[in-house]
């Protein structure tokens, strides 16, 4: 595995929040639809998938992920 400092890799990353199942390639429609609306995702998020949801869904693997999700569920209302 090749280290670069303290930064983590996305796979150490999702690991380290526990996530099991994932994907660290993110569906281009999703990203696409994300920049769009004027952020970055790929460093912030992997694809999990888990058993309550056959496609998966976008996990946050950083705080700018978190706070992408909590704008998210604050503009849905």
């Amino acid at each position: 595995m090749i280290r670069y400092g303290d930064i983590l890799t996305v796979d150490e990353a999702a690991k380290q929040r526990g996530y099991k199942v994932y994907d660290c390639a993110l569906p281009q429609p999703w990203v696409d639809a994300v920049n769009k609306a004027g952020f970055d995702p790929r460093a912030h998020f992997v694809w999990l998938y888990d058993e309550s949801k056959i496609f998966g869904s976008p996990a946050p693997i950083t705080e700018e992920g978190d706070k992408l999700i909590t704008l998210t569920k604050l503009m849905k209302g």
